[in-house]
């Protein structure tokens, strides 16, 4: 069984995280955690080279391996791999789990945008 589970590091995301730890999984499934930041316009003036990318990559690197602990921790047969996507989160969420092969798109999120989460 392959699952993508796309996260933003809310509350929501840690409730999805544990949803799947917690479940009984078939041996070997293989679990993607995704997380998508959007790139808006002016930042993508401003951006430097992928800095941005790169920040977010770090950022999101702490959450994952959280994340992978929490997955690991009570199914160590899990395969846990992570990726800090750029785009429109509902686009990258379908296309990652299209090229992943997803049987299952988790998604553990607030809802809010960009901007709605600056604020």
């Amino acid at each position: 069984m392959k699952i993508l589970l796309a996260t933003d590091g809310s509350k929501y995301s840690k409730t999805a995280i544990n949803e799947i730890a917690n479940r009984p999984l078939p041996p070997k499934t293989e679990v993607c955690i995704v997380s998508v930041y959007e790139r808006m316009l002016l930042i993508n003036t401003l951006e430097p080279m992928g800095v941005l990318h790169e920040y977010y990559t770090e950022v999101d690197h702490n959450a994952f391996k959280g994340a992978e602990k929490i997955l690991r921790d009570k199914n160590p047969a899990l395969i846990v791999t992570t990726m800090v996507i750029g785009g429109s989160p509902k686009s990258a969420i379908l296309k990652e789990a299209e090229t992943f092969g997803a049987d299952l798109i988790i998604v553990g999120s607030h809802g809010h945008g960009a901007i709605e989460g600056f604020f």
